[in-house]
């Protein structure tokens, strides 16, 4: 069986809008069958579309499109792993782990619920969250 992907939100958001790397990103997440996300996703997801629509990059109609497309693939296509007690001591063990990088809350949770989660790898486009990877050893797949 082929190792499962974890994939953040930094990388979802190269395969739904029109982003640097973004045909990369299509192109890695079709090699890779098992592909995990959390249930933050959505919410973070919601968030960033929202903050583009403010900025004047996109429509509230193609806001409300993207999102609808990244809510369905989510259900349909990626495994959501659902942050539990667990999930959340192993986050705080991570900030307390990574040293040297600006690793934001939400971004522990992420890499919490990849160790957590069993994914053989990590695929971000966020650079603290790929020096955390290779401090803590957990393979990683940097898009920039």
């Amino acid at each position: 069986m082929a190792e499962r992907l974890y994939v953040d939100t930094s990388v979802l958001a190269k395969r739904y809008l029109n982003e640097s790397s973004s045909d990369e990103v299509d192109e890695y997440l079709t090699t890779h069958p098992y592909c995990a996300v959390t249930n933050l996703v959505l919410v973070e997801m919601r968030s960033l579309l929202a903050r583009r629509r403010r900025l004047g990059a996109l429509t509230r109609a193609a806001e409300a499109n993207i999102f609808s497309t990244v809510a369905r693939d989510v259900s349909n296509y990626f495994q959501v792993l659902v942050f539990g007690e667990t999930t959340l001591a192993t986050a705080i063990e991570v900030l307390s782990k990574v040293t040297n990088t600006s690793l934001r809350a939400q971004d522990s949770l992420h890499l919490a619920a990849a160790i957590d989660g069993e994914c053989g790898t990590l695929a971000t486009a966020d650079r603290s969250m790929a020096a955390a990877c290779k401090q803590l050893g957990v393979a990683v797949t940097l898009f920039a």
